[in-house]
């Protein structure tokens, strides 16, 4: 039995929408996402800095941009040392590996890209490493993975309407094309997976996409999106 679902994919993908509406679908679920996690460990990590005088905190391992009593969700960041997102997803994967101790199911968001060289380090989001370690930490196949995918160009332009916090230099840096998982990797592996190819400027196409998904591979009562206010 499916006890967690794990959407990845890159920046500006409809990884965070997917997530989103399997929240609507199953109301309570725990909820973990690697850019809260994140933006906790930059605030850690510029803890005790002043601004400088272009209005930047600088860390040991990463910068945050902009005034750090935003919500997790609005802080603009960049990360300098590989290690802290490293250790981020890292922690992430082994958190998700027993069923969540309130809810039936936990519903997870987790950025993969290319493996980046990264000032002496390896900034490791290729989705293989995620594939990788269910294989060698789970018993069972109770996790599914759910990849959100769209081509950088897409991306960028959806990154621009939605004026997100993430920079455009950073984006082009950390999230080109590459890394992305594949039905035939995941069999590999023997790990449960569902791909989406997000092309499409239609949220209602997403919507029942997701929802299938949902319906097939985790269950759902009732049979349309009708009777979960997607509509």
């Amino acid at each position: 039995m499916i006890h967690t679902v794990v959407f990845i994919g890159k920046f500006a993908s409809g990884k965070t929408e997917g997530r989103n509406i399997f929240h609507t679908l199953y109301p309570g679920s725990e909820d973990v996402s690697d850019r809260i996690l994140l933006a906790q460990a930059v605030r850690r990590d510029v803890a005790g800095q002043l601004p400088n005088q272009k209005g930047m905190w600088i860390g040991a391992r990463s910068i945050a941009f902009n005034a750090l009593d935003v919500p997790d969700d609005d802080l603009m960041m960049r990360v300098i040392d590989p290690s802290i997102l490293n250790e981020v997803h890292e922690g992430m994967l082994h958190a998700i590996l027993k069923p969540p101790d309130k809810s039936n199911l936990r519903i997870v968001e987790f950025a993969i890209g290319p493996d980046v060289p990264l000032n002496g380090g390896i900034l490791r989001q290729d989705a293989k490493h995620i594939f990788q370690f269910f294989q060698e930490n789970l018993s069972q196949n109770e996790i599914l993975v759910v990849e959100v995918d769209a081509p950088l160009d897409i991306r960028l332009e959806r990154n621009k309407k939605r004026g997100s916090t993430v920079e455009d230099e950073a984006f082009r840096m950390y999230s080109p094309d590459g890394g992305e998982g594949n039905p035939a990797m995941a069999f590999a592996y023997g790990i449960p997976y569902v791909r989406i190819n997000n092309t499409r400027d239609d949220l209602y196409w997403f919507e029942r996409e997701v929802f299938s998904i949902a319906q097939i591979n985790v269950g759902l009562e009732g049979n349309s999106l009708r009777n979960h206010e997607l509509v």
